[in-house]
């Protein structure tokens, strides 16, 4: 092998490591730093574009006390559940709830703008019927805090700064390190550009690595723009699996609803009605003309979209026919927040009117929902190892907080571990991350290959509704054969190409688990279904725990927290 090959060592020591930036890390770093531990800020990109946030993001939920209320608070733990994807701790997401005002102010005192014309505003992401454009005391039940900052991923990076917390970039983590105890004790990774192996010695680890993107595990019906290096790929939640976490929601995804070949997000800043074929609304009691304080709700109906399909009514327009000049102002306004200038500027360099157009819309992919179970202090069932809760923008920089509040009080009294006693698991990574850049010759393959192998799996064998424990089965022992290739075959001519591999063996993993967490809850719930099973059971709610057991992924079912009592 040549020596351009071999991966030169770097040792980072630290309190606490934080990998992955985005909101979620940055918050975790800031609130760790805070509470007065060193640390280290690990990010696969680059800090200060990284994450959901590196572009833009339009909308952060909250609950703001003076505004909405004790009687908007009562009815705060419905509208939680309605946001998720299936059963849940319900005591996290109050603790989130309860601190969400926190991280508004905090935002604001760092010069993140969250009002629209010296007021907040609340619109999108609504039904006719709530109330509340204007932010005012007893004036609104909605939650979806409307907002524009295109700067917020480097304003929240130059608060990282200002805390000296080192930022190390174009570093992917790949396995925790843990003493005899059980504690996290450190991290393996390696670098994205040059042959170099980072370990890291810390008392604490967060992980806020984003989840798996709707185009890493199954393919894009959009291939016009698309890469297949998508970034969300689950490096976090399969290193914390290993690492011996126990993981919840496997079993559980997500479909948004988006442009046909065009941004992924801001369907929330559209305003117009969602029409079929022949013109008529798909969901009438939501809109039947364009409102610019509502949306049409109905854009995020995936089931009404397919059943207009199903009923040869397709395709699904959203129409902005009838749209004033300031709707229209708004919306541009809307689309800019989401970073969707692509759009406007096609928009604008294809003359088209968008008081006289409409755009098709149609559901994406499936997403997954897997993630580490946490306690209220976001710290998994690895002690040391602290998780963010993702995906919702709101939901990772208060998790993120506390997150890092969390960590840093955990380190008091806990000793840095000699890591010679993990010397066989960093020579055992290293010799495998060699091995894989020392491979070449046609009888290896690239990552990319690996990936449309995932794609076609997947697809074929997993992709809801339509999915039965024989198809699941033909399709796990698929993703076993893959596994197993590629761990013989991938090969990388380069560390960025390293990195791709694996990311591609970690989506390999996640393929699996997925396909026998939905293989064991034998039920259709959310949108999370299965042909063999077309019903909710209701005495599945509750949540099914994945860990592992040896080297083999084991199940149980368990209640899941309820909010607690006061005294």
């Amino acid at each position: 092998m040549s020596e351009s090959k071999r991966l030169n060592e770097e040792q980072v020591k630290a309190d606490v490591l934080v990998i992955g930036a985005g909101t979620g890390g940055m918050m975790a770093a800031i609130s760790a730093a805070d509470g007065g531990a060193k640390v280290v800020l690990c990010e696969k990109g680059n800090a200060r574009r990284s994450g959901g946030i590196r572009g833009a993001n339009d909308h952060f939920l909250c609950y703001i006390p003076h505004i909405h209320g004790p009687e908007v608070w009562e009815n705060i733990l419905q509208r939680s559940i309605a946001l998720q994807a299936g059963p849940t701790d319900l005591d996290v997401y109050i603790k989130i709830w309860e601190r969400s005002y926190e991280v508004v102010k905090k935002w604001e005192s760092w010069g993140i703008n969250l009002k629209t014309d010296g007021h907040y505003e609340f619109t999108g992401h609504s039904f006719p019927g709530s109330s509340g454009r204007m932010g005012e005391p007893g004036k609104t039940d909605r939650l979806w805090l409307h907002f524009s900052d295109p700067e917020l991923s480097t304003k929240l990076a130059d608060q990282v700064d200002k805390r000296d917390v080192r930022i190390v970039n174009r570093v992917m983590v790949t396995e925790l390190l843990k003493d005899r105890d059980g504690r996290v004790a450190g991290a393996i990774g390696i670098s994205t550009r040059e042959p170099k192996l980072y370990i890291f010695q810390v008392k604490s680890i967060i992980y806020n690595t984003g989840g798996v993107s709707a185009t890493r595990l199954y393919p894009s019906p959009n291939l016009l723009g698309y890469s297949l290096a998508e970034p969300e790929t689950g490096d976090g939640d399969i290193m914390a699996y290993k690492g011996g976490a126990d993981m919840i929601n496997t079993e559980f995804l997500y479909r948004h609803v988006a442009v046909v070949y065009g941004p992924f997000w801001g369907k929330a800043s559209w305003i117009g009605v969602v029409r079929d074929a022949e013109g008529k609304p798909i969901a009438p009691p939501y809109l039947s003309k364009p409102d610019l304080e509502n949306g049409d709700m109905s854009a995020q109906n995936t089931d009404a979209m397919e059943r207009i399909w199903a009923l040869g009514k397709g395709p699904v327009w959203m129409d902005t026919r009838e749209i004033t000049e300031e709707d229209e102002r708004y919306m541009r306004w809307g689309f800019e927040s989401e970073a969707m200038q692509p759009l406007t500027t096609w928009i604008e360099d294809e003359k088209i009117d968008l008081k006289k157009s409409r755009f098709e819309f149609a559901p994406t992919q499936p997403s997954i929902q897997m993630r580490a179970r946490t306690g209220t202090d976001c710290m998994t069932t690895v002690k040391g190892l602290f998780s963010t809760i993702r995906p919702i923008l709101a939901r990772s920089a208060i998790s993120g907080m506390i997150a890092g509040e969390s960590a840093a009080a955990y380190i008091s009294g806990i000793n840095f571990t000699d890591l010679k006693m993990n010397s066989d698991q960093i020579s055992r990574a290293k010799e495998r991350y060699e091995e894989i850049l020392g491979r070449d010759g046609t009888r290896f393959a690239g990552w990319d290959e690996a990936q449309w192998a995932v794609h076609q799996i997947m697809h074929r064998y997993a992709l809801p509704p339509l999915r039965t424990e024989n198809t699941l089965m033909t399709g796990y022992a698929q993703i076993l054969r893959l596994k197993e290739k590629a761990r013989q075959l991938l090969k990388a001519q380069n560390p960025h190409e390293l990195y791709h591999c694996l990311e591609v063996l970690n989506l390999i993993d996640i393929a699996e688990l997925v396909i026998l967490a939905v293989n064991e809850r034998k039920e259709s719930r959310g949108e999370a279904r299965r042909h063999d099973y077309p019903f909710v059971n209701p005495m599945l709610n509750k949540l099914l725990v994945l860990y592992q057991k040896g080297d083999k992924p084991s199940f149980r079912w368990e209640p899941f927290r309820p909010i607690p009592r006061k005294s």
